[in-house]
C-alpha cells in the first residue's frame, strides 16, 4: 500500500505520503515541481516576411495586415499573440530573416517569450536538382539580419527585398568549372 500512496504523492493526487517513504516522496515531488515541466515551442513558425503569409482559408486580412505588424507596435502586438500560446518560437520565413531578427531583438527585453531568428532555405537536391526541400537554420536570439544573411552571400541568392520564397531564389548546385 505504501507505492499506492507514494505513487498519488507523485502525481500529486494527495498532499503527502504516511509511512517511512514520506519525506523521500515530499523531496521528489519538490524537484518535480522544480524541473519537470514542459514549455509550449513551436520550432517552425511564418510571419509577414513569408510569401504565404495570411493566405490561407479562413486568414484574417484586418488582423494580419503586413503593413500595421511592421511598425513598433506591431511588432510588440505580434509578440503579445505570440506569448499567448508559446514561451519558444523560432521564426522562420521563406528565404528571409529581417523580421524575424526584429522579432527576436524586441523579445529580449520580455519574460514571457523567447524567439529565435532564423530562415526556411530552399535547397534543390542531387542527383537531378528537380526537387526542392526546405532546411530550416535557426540562430540565437541576438543574431542580426546581417550576420544571418553574410551565411549566404555569393550564393546567388540576391538581395532579401527582392526574395518572396515563393519558389525563387533556392539555392542550387554549384555550377562546375569549364
Amino acid at each position: 500500500m505504501i507505492g499506492v500512496e507514494a505513487r498519488a504523492t507523485a502525481t500529486g493526487d494527495r498532499q503527502s505520503a504516511p509511512g517511512p517513504y514520506a519525506a523521500l516522496v515530499d523531496a521528489i515531488t519538490d524537484q518535480r515541481r522544480r524541473i519537470a515541466f514542459f514549455e509550449p515551442v513551436i520550432f517552425h513558425a511564418h510571419s509577414i516576411d513569408s510569401h504565404d503569409w495570411a493566405s490561407g482559408p479562413g486568414a484574417d486580412t484586418r488582423r494580419n495586415d503586413a503593413a500595421r505588424l511592421r511598425t513598433a507596435a506591431g511588432v510588440e502586438e505580434f509578440l503579445d499573440e505570440l506569448g499567448k500560446h508559446y514561451r519558444v518560437v523560432c521564426i522562420t520565413d521563406h528565404m528571409r530573416c529581417g523580421y524575424a531578427t526584429r522579432l527576436a531583438r524586441a523579445a529580449l527585453d520580455r519574460d514571457d517569450i523567447t524567439v529565435l531568428p532564423g530562415m526556411e532555405i530552399n535547397c534543390l537536391t542531387a542527383p537531378h536538382y528537380a526537387d526542392a526541400i526546405h532546411l530550416l537554420a535557426i540562430f540565437p536570439p541576438e543574431t542580426s539580419e546581417v550576420s544571418i544573411e553574410r551565411i549566404f552571400a555569393g550564393k546567388g541568392l540576391g538581395d532579401p527585398t527582392d526574395r518572396k520564397g515563393g519558389g525563387n531564389g533556392p539555392l542550387r548546385r554549384p555550377s562546375r568549372p569549364p
